[in-house]
């Protein structure tokens, strides 16, 4: 409890006190635990009123609960806000979803004008259920749930004792067990409703032992649930699990090595030709990695804009890893805006229009992205042309967004030292202020 408490967080004091009461309703029907049972209830409470009157993060906390305050964070009142894009993204992926994971990406083209964020997941487990794996994904997770709950209704009353005490018979621990699972597992489902437990390793190891020892009580329930497997059973299941530790194996001897290499990567110095060798071995382990890529395009692009004698030839190769990066995510928009970056710097700036425009499509209320595309027609020299994406980035952002705001005043004083410059026709100025 102690614990619980100290996370300040509201979604778990929420659905802890949910078990509560729970466990509460189930143990007042024993008769012998009813006045311990109270007793406990007035030390927890009393424990809590000392602890929110002496602590002023829980009292913020509090606060925000009732008031709505602190939306200036994903993880807090902004969550709900990532509801809405997660619904769009399962509607438009109606069956199957958009993919395992793929939230944090598919979520910059439904972004809401008001995150400007990389939110990760949806903060909802149900949803991010839905977005990730659609209508089929999300009725065998569902049917999984509903087996284990039909489950529990057949086991509970073959361990749930006599109402005269706590178990099956005395030194029997069956209903302990199947109650504080089961309360257990309520108090997740009821914290997945405002946070992503499922996709923190930690909690979903948890949530799984918990319903495979909560399934394994079905036993007691009748004998026809005792089985021996035999020799050829116990052959065939351990040559299951084997193929399963091989697999597993080879999975992690692979990540091991592209995270070695990447970590290498980190320590070397931004973008200096070390790291980008780095980086290709770990690309070389694991080719699917779209960032890794994406790095290594990033990095061979910044290193040619240092103007060195290969520019042209450091461009092209980046260019040639954002391709790249296209292919394994078509769905992140900086392999497009790095791609048609490149085509500028290297006098084709015609050619990347097209390019900035599936960018835009990717992440239309992003305010960094609409910066970065109004920098690139900045650089190609269309003043007039690169201001309404400043405007459009300060319009998303308008605190700590230095690049729209710097280059949005150099645009401006273009336009205003172009302004006043005397319009030639036919190679002379007009003689008047009217005629101009």
């Amino acid at each position: 409890m102690a614990g619980i408490a100290v996370t300040v967080s509201r979604g778990a004091w929420i659905s802890t006190l949910l078990a509560l009461v729970l466990l509460s309703a189930v143990l007042m029907a024993y008769r012998p635990y009813r006045i311990p049972l109270i007793l406990v209830l007035v030390m927890l409470v009393g424990a809590g009123a000392i602890f929110v009157k002496n602590s002023f993060a829980t009292q913020l906390r509090l606060r925000q609960l009732v008031s709505g305050e602190g939306k200036d964070k994903v993880d807090d009142g902004l969550r709900y806000t990532l509801w809405r894009p997660a619904l769009e993204i399962w509607q438009d992926n109606l069956w199957f979803g958009a993919g395992p994971g793929h939230f944090n990406n598919r979520f910059r083209a439904y972004r809401p004008a008001v995150v400007q964020k990389q939110p990760d997941r949806v903060h909802n487990d149900y949803l991010n259920t839905l977005a990730d794996w659609g209508l089929v994904g999300f009725g065998l997770v569902a049917a999984c749930w509903g087996l284990l709950g039909w489950g529990l209704v057949k086991t509970w009353r073959f361990v749930r004792g006599s109402f005269t005490e706590l178990g099956e018979r005395k030194g029997s621990n069956k209903f302990a067990i199947v109650l504080g699972t089961s309360l257990g597992l309520v108090a997740v489902l009821a914290h997945s409703y405002v946070d992503f437990n499922m996709h923190i390793p930690a909690n979903a190891i948890l949530v799984a032992v918990s319903m495979a020892v909560l399934a394994s009580h079905i036993r007691f329930a009748t004998e026809k649930y005792w089985y021996s497997p035999g020799v050829v059973g116990r052959v065939a299941v351990t040559v299951i699990l084997l193929a399963g530790l091989v697999g597993l194996a080879q999975q992690s001897w692979r990540n091991g090595r592209e995270q070695h290499w990447l970590a290498r990567a980190q320590l070397a110095a931004l973008y200096s030709p070390e790291q980008v060798a780095l980086l290709k071995k770990a690309s070389e382990v694991e080719p699917r990695n779209a960032q890794t890529t994406y790095a290594i395009g990033e990095a061979l692009r910044t290193r040619s804009l240092d103007g060195t004698r290969d520019y042209r030839a450091l461009a092209e190769e980046a260019m040639s890893w954002f391709k790249i990066g296209m292919n394994l995510n078509p769905w992140d928009g900086y392999n497009y805006l790095r791609y048609a970056m490149c085509l500028g710097w290297i006098d084709r700036a015609e050619e990347s229009w097209p390019w900035l425009n599936r960018a835009e499509l990717l992440d239309p209320q992003g305010s960094y992205m609409m910066a970065q595309i109004g920098l690139c027609y900045l650089q190609a020299g269309k003043y007039a042309a690169a201001r309404p994406w400043f405007y459009r980035s300060l319009k998303f952002q308008w605190e700590d967004n230095v690049i729209a705001q710097e280059y949005l005043k150099i645009c401006e004083t273009r336009l205003r030292q172009a302004a006043s410059l005397p319009l030639r026709v036919g190679g002379a100025a007009p003689a008047s202020g009217a005629e101009r």
